[in-house]
């Protein structure tokens, strides 16, 4: 069994689907014995990536859920934390085995075994890594590539080894061709009004020359941290509420240093009861504690009233 974080992205969703291609040729299983599990389904940039991708003739059937575990193997992939995989203590039921690249990893520690790359900017980059070169065919080497593309914003997050491997998979794969049939080309409007409400909520503490935002939105909470950044800001914290409790999306520029992101994460940590999982720059936590919507601004005056004399910020 393959289960990847809950909402599968593009990253997550590549590289389940290119690892299942890999078992089946190689170790020559039956395609219908590797089930693979993207919990609450996968995203919409997954699904426009699985309609441009998959042929009709390849009958790829997933899993939403993970009802019972029976001794299987479950090879966990690209998932930083326990609150991303629902159903994650019976997961541990099974023999576990972790590919990750993320830098904060909290679920290393439960699993049977792990192979962890901090160098890497993807999961698709450490699947592509271990596949042989004669059972690399087109779609997976798109499949793959798209996985790099998408998880590091276009390159933006990189390394001399994810520019090698892409060159590897754009010899099989026409990166231009690929780009043109997966990217949105007009942005949703649901997605401008939750970046220009989140505007609205902004909430701004600066330490000298370092502007940290905070804001809150009900949804595409990523795209609004990102967002933020390229409009000035430093740090971007963005609270979301959803239907199991908080998403808190954490995205910094390189330049920051390492102890005021420490400093922030343990503030919201504390108050979110939760934990960042992902990479220095770009962190998620998700938290079971709910909250009415109202409340949201009382949890963001929290934050910045303990982030204020810690950090020295006004």
């Amino acid at each position: 069994m393959i289960v990847t974080h809950k909402q599968a992205d593009v990253d997550a969703f590549s590289s389940a689907l290119a690892l299942k291609r890999l078992i089946v040729r190689e170790f020559g299983s039956q395609s219908g014995e590797i089930k693979v599990v993207f919990p609450e389904s996968i995203s919409s940039e997954a699904e426009r990536l699985e309609k441009v991708l998959l042929s009709k003739q390849e009958n790829f059937e997933y899993l939403n859920e993970i009802n019972e575990v029976n001794g299987e193997t479950i090879i966990i992939l690209d998932t930083a934390s326990e609150s991303q995989l629902p159903n994650f203590q019976e997961i541990l039921k099974g023999y576990t085995f972790l590919i990750d690249h993320h830098y904060y990893n909290s679920i290393k520690k439960f699993v049977s075994e792990y192979y962890i790359d901090r160098t890497a900017y993807s999961t698709s980059e450490l699947i592509a890594s271990i596949f042989p070169e004669g059972l690399l065919d087109e779609a997976t080497s798109c499949l793959l590539l798209a996985g790099i593309v998408f998880d590091t914003n276009r390159f933006k997050r990189s390394s001399e080894s994810t520019f090698i491997c892409a060159s590897k998979l754009s010899s099989r794969c026409n990166y231009n061709k690929l780009i043109s049939e997966i990217e949105t080309r007009e942005e949703d409007v649901s997605k401008r009004m939750a970046k220009l409400k989140a505007l609205q909520r902004l909430s701004l503490l600066r330490k000298g020359e370092l502007i940290i935002a905070m804001t809150h939105v009900s949804s595409f909470e990523s795209d609004v941290a990102s967002s933020i950044l390229r409009e000035g800001a430093d740090i971007s914290l963005v609270i979301s509420d959803k239907d199991f409790g908080l998403r808190i999306v954490l995205r910094s520029k390189s330049e920051v240093e390492d102890e005021v992101l420490r400093k922030i994460r343990e503030v919201v940590e504390r108050l979110a009861e939760g934990k960042f999982g992902g990479h220095r720059e770009s962190m998620v936590l998700e938290s079971n504690i709910r909250i009415e919507k109202r409340e949201i601004e009382s949890l963001m005056k929290k934050i910045k009233e303990e982030l204020q004399p810690s950090l020295g910020a006004e």
